[in-house]
């Protein structure tokens, strides 16, 4: 299947819009436990579904609920785009 795709907002792609137009693709954090399954397969995809802004993925668990404080957007390891 092929989809024709638009410029203007509305007709574009949407996975195009999440990643690149609005903001909650600040919001994806990486899953400790998907980061943990990544590196024991030692997939080499890592890398470039998500960013690493230190030494190491800051990550958070699956099912993470406030009131606990979430990691620095700027020091997360978030979805690469």
């Amino acid at each position: 299947m092929n989809f024709t795709f638009g410029a203007s907002v509305g007709s574009q792609d949407p996975r195009f819009t999440y990643t690149a137009v609005s903001t909650f693709k600040d919001d994806i954090i990486l899953s400790t436990r998907y980061l943990t399954l990544l590196n024991s397969l030692n997939d080499p995809r890592l890398p470039i579904f998500f960013t690493k802004p230190a030494a190491n993925y800051v990550t958070i668990d699956n099912g993470f609920r406030a009131p606990f404080l979430l990691p620095l957007r700027t020091g997360r390891a978030t979805i690469n785009t």
